[in-house]
């Protein structure tokens, strides 16, 4: 199928696709986005129209072939170049000598892009509020399947429904997805301004305006401005396994707190994102670390349960 637009794009040298756009896609059997080591293609919905947007790049000739699809292919265009990371400025970067100036030699293709489609990574992540990001991720291909609409060009995607679908949905069409009531409601809300969203020009005006939309907080909104904006310095607080990843890397210390990663990360301040991101692609390992649970479970059932009759054989009493 001819495509509606197709433009070459200069992309930095060097240049990482699948580490750049790991978060451009929400999972890896997301219906909406394709991503491989060279190729990205992604559905969207724009203010114009619905749009197929599929980028190839070559990184020998540091160039990106893009092409387009759909009524909203004339907005999309010219955000492309943002996208892939052209705006993403490094010089301010200089970590000393250690751990993270090691993993940034070793992952210079890592680009924070901004993305123009920020509503759909914020449904991704309003649906991740107290669930795992597998179980988002699955109810966000599904809402894309069942409610969503087929994409342009000729990639057979799906694009995400827009804010009038879901918010005509009854209740009960959520809480079959496994998606609560508030989940729900934050979707609706976010989806209804999400133009206003998507058109925020600056990080501190991005920061204030998405603090106001109900259901979005603290955690939500820095992920966003992290992962969708291409804010260098974003770090969600609140984040059931960040601080601990963090703390690991930095300090060798098994468990942290949202308090002792910001201190550790205070050095890299107006980079902390960018830190972070190197960190999941190369800092060790945290291993895994028994809280005592199982032993306090043990000591629970040995001692302090009663027991009626004798114990069974190789049990202490």
């Amino acid at each position: 199928m001819t495509p509606d637009a197709e433009a070459v794009l200069p992309i930095p040298r060097g240049f990482d696709l699948r580490e750049s756009f790991v978060m451009q896609r929400v999972g890896r059997f997301d219906p909406t986005a394709r991503l491989e080591s060279t190729r990205f293609v992604k559905a969207a919905r724009t203010p114009e129209g619905t749009v197929t947007i599929e980028i190839v790049v070559d990184v020998a000739s540091a160039r990106a072939d893009v092409r387009a699809w759909g009524a909203g292919t004339a907005w999309t265009m010219p955000r492309v170049s943002a996208w892939l990371g052209n705006d993403d400025d490094l010089t301010a970067f200089t970590p000393p000598p250690g751990l993270v100036a090691k993993i940034a030699r070793d992952h210079r293709g890592l680009r924070l892009p901004r993305s123009p489609f920020p509503h759909e990574i914020h449904a991704a992540l309003i649906l991740q509020q107290r669930v795992t990001w597998g179980e988002a991720a699955g109810q966000y291909g599904r809402l894309a399947v069942d409610y969503g609409e087929d994409a342009p060009g000729p990639h057979g995607l799906r694009v995400f429904p827009d804010r009038r679908v879901l918010a005509g949905l009854p209740r009960h069409t959520y809480l079959a997805r496994g998606i609560d009531a508030k989940r729900g409601g934050a979707l609706v809300e976010a989806m209804r301004l999400a133009s206003r969203v998507d058109a925020l020009p600056t990080f501190e005006e991005a920061r204030a305006y998405l603090m106001k939309i109900p259901g979005t907080g603290p955690w939500t909104s820095e992920n966003l401005l992290a992962s969708a904006f291409g804010d260098p310095d974003a770090v969600s607080p609140g984040d059931a396994n960040l601080p601990h990843m963090v703390c690991w890397a930095l300090a060798g210390e098994t468990f942290g707190s949202d308090e002792r990663m910001f201190e550790l990360l205070e050095p890299y301040r107006g980079q902390r994102n960018r830190v972070v991101r190197l960190l999941f692609l190369g800092a060790p390992t945290r291993p895994y670390v028994d809280r005592g649970l199982n032993q306090a479970i043990a000591h629970r059932d040995l001692v302090t349960r009663p027991r009626i009759g004798k114990p069974p054989l190789g049990r202490p009493r």
